[in-house]
C-alpha cells in the first residue's frame, strides 16, 4: 500500500472522528474544499497529479487527533474498519497468529555526540514476539524489517535513556515525517529526532535540550538506517 493511499484512509478516519469533513476542516483549521478534493481524487488543469494530503495539513490533522506526526503515514487497519474501508492488509491484521524473531542490529546507537559504527555492545541478541505484539506495539510493521538496537547517551532523555533497547524499522531509509531515526553522519551513528524542512534541509533534534539542534544538508552525507518504532526502558532495581 502506497503512502498516498495510507494518508487518504487516515484522513477518512480523522473525518469520522471529527463527525464529518466539514467538522474536521474546522477543528484542524484547513480547507474543507481541499480535503474533499483529496478524497475525490480531483486533479486540476494545472496539476501534474491528483490532489494529495501534504505535510502541512497532515500535521494539523495529527494535532487534532493528538497523535505524533508519523501516525499519518502508518497503516491503521483496526481504525479503518470503523469507517467500513477494506484495505488490502485488513484480513491479515484481523487474525494475527504465529511468532517472529527480532534480531540485534550490529551496532549501538549514540544519543549523545555520536558513536563510532564499529564500536557496539552485544546486549540482547534477539527476542521472540507474537503477531499480536507486532500489531499493537510495532504499529503493524513487517517483522522482517525490524531489528534491535541499544541506546547510549542522554541526548534523547526523557524519551529514551541510556541502555534502553529500541526496535527500529530498517525499511525506512528516508525522512518522510518527523520521527526518531537511526542515522549515520560520517562514521558516527546517532539516534535523533529528525524534522524535514521545506527548503530541503533536515533538522536534527535532541529531546534533551542541553544539546543544540543541528541543521543537516547534503554535505553531511547522512545515511538513514531506520526509524524507531518502540523502546524498552532499562532500569536496575
Amino acid at each position: 500500500m502506497d503512502k498516498r493511499t495510507i494518508r487518504e484512509l487516515n484522513l477518512k478516519y480523522a473525518a469520522h472522528v471529527a463527525g464529518g469533513i466539514s467538522e474536521l476542516s474546522t477543528k484542524a483549521n484547513c480547507s474543507q474544499k481541499y480535503l474533499e478534493q483529496i478524497l475525490q481524487g480531483f486533479q486540476g488543469a494545472k496539476d501534474k497529479n491528483p490532489r494529495k494530503l501534504g505535510d502541512i495539513i497532515a500535521k494539523r490533522i495529527t494535532d487534532f487527533l493528538r497523535e505524533d506526526f508519523y501516525w499519518i503515514d502508518l497503516p491503521h487497519p483496526e481504525l479503518w474498519e470503523q469507517i467500513g474501508e477494506e484495505p488490502p492488509i485488513k484480513a491479515a491484521a484481523k487474525k494475527p497468529s504465529g511468532t517472529f524473531e527480532i534480531s540485534r542490529y550490529n551496532r549501538t546507537g549514540s544519543m549523545g555526540h555520536g558513536h563510532a559504527v564499529d564500536e557496539y555492545e552485544e546486549v540482547i541478541e534477539k527476542i521472540t514476539v507474537t503477531a499480536e505484539w507486532i500489531k499493537s506495539y510495532a504499529k503493524g510493521r513487517n517483522p522482517k524489517n525490524l531489528a534491535l538496537i541499544s541506546a547510549k547517551g542522554d541526548s534523547m532523555e526523557p524519551t529514551f535513556n541510556n541502555g534502553d533497547i529500541l526496535i527500529i524499522d530498517r525499511s525506512v531509509v528516508e525522512v518522510d515525517a518527523e520521527a526518531i531515526y537511526v542515522l549515520t553522519i560520517g562514521n558516527d551513528l546517532h539516534i535523533k529526532r529528525l524534522q524535514r524542512w521545506t527548503n530541503g534541509s533536515t533538522l536534527m533534534i535532541s529531546d534533551n535540550k542541553k544539546y543544540k539542534e543541528r541543521k543537516l544538508t547534503a554535505k553531511d552525507q547522512v545515511v538513514i538506517h531506520g526509524m524507531v518504532v518502540h523502546g524498552w526502558n532499562a532500569r536496575s532495581f
